[in-house]
């Protein structure tokens, strides 16, 4: 481990997560989250203009108001036009390039 790197987390530190069953498959539901809200907020950068209201409107229709009367991923797919790409968080912590172009 580089010396800049300080250890921050333990192993010690992460035992609740593999306590119980229920929750170490739980556990998962965060980093997905990351990646909706990264890819996500893509979608805003992508136009230009993150304050764009006709983009803004198009979360606040497809996924929030929808709430659970309609499956969670076509939800998101309504809003983004495709399914969610997890390369949006490492883009985001400038660990991978810009997206590309969809062939």
């Amino acid at each position: 481990m580089p010396a800049s790197i300080a250890i921050r987390h333990r192993t010690v530190h992460f035992q609740h997560v593999f306590s119980s069953d229920s929750y170490a498959a739980g556990y998962y539901n965060y980093p997905w989250s990351e990646v909706l809200a990264a890819d996500g907020f893509e979608a805003f950068g992508g136009r230009g203009d993150i304050f764009d209201p006709m983009l803004a409107n198009k979360p606040h229709d497809y996924v929030y108001v929808a709430g659970y009367s309609r499956d969670p991923e076509e939800a998101y797919n309504a809003f983004r036009g495709r399914a969610a790409k997890p390369g949006a968080p490492l883009r985001k912590r400038g660990l991978a390039g810009a997206p590309r172009e969809e062939a």
